[in-house]
């Protein structure tokens, strides 16, 4: 079952998007920025690493790349490609999505990974499904994501960062 079934059903909305022909969700109030790929340039290195960093309104941000890492066919940029930044739980990072399709206040009901998934989308990054106007809609773990593939910055409290030694 689901980790935190509260997660999902305390969200104010979710957002439903595309990747690789299956369609993943996403709490919209983690979602912070959705970009369309018109403005900003993919890097070189995007197709051949999970993580990369990406250069958005002259800020620096890790992009990972979640067809790869669930291993799923990438699909070619369109107009319809956009790129989310996730923020919240202290991680901020951009991911792309062929599409969104829907932004929702849900009413749906929830089921285990294990009953629909393909064997390759059995996944550590994968919370469970919703079912959402009949068809099934994958809910991606992307703290889990993020705390992975994301460096951790120091805390502020952290001896490295004071001014001076302890006395």
């Amino acid at each position: 079952m689901l980790e935190n079934e509260n997660e999902i059903k305390n969200a104010q909305g979710l957002i439903i998007y595309e990747i690789s022909k299956r369609k993943f969700c996403t709490d919209i109030a983690k979602i912070n920025n959705i970009l369309k790929m018109k403005y900003v340039e993919l890097p070189e290195t995007y197709n051949k690493s999970l993580v990369s960093k990406i250069i958005v309104d002259d800020y620096l941000y890790h992009l990972i790349n979640i067809s790869k890492l669930l291993i799923l066919n990438q699909e070619s940029l369109s107009e319809k490609t956009r790129l989310l930044l996730y923020d919240a739980d202290g991680l901020k990072f951009y991911f792309l999505v062929d599409q969104i399709h829907h932004i929702v206040i849900h009413d749906t009901y929830y089921k285990d990974t294990e009953e629909i998934l393909e064997p390759q989308l059995k996944s550590k990054y994968i919370k469970g499904t919703i079912n959402f106007e009949n068809s099934e809609v994958i809910i991606l773990d992307l703290e889990k994501i993020g705390n992975e593939f994301i460096p951790k910055k120091p805390s502020s409290n952290s001896f490295h960062n004071q001014n001076s030694f302890p006395k």
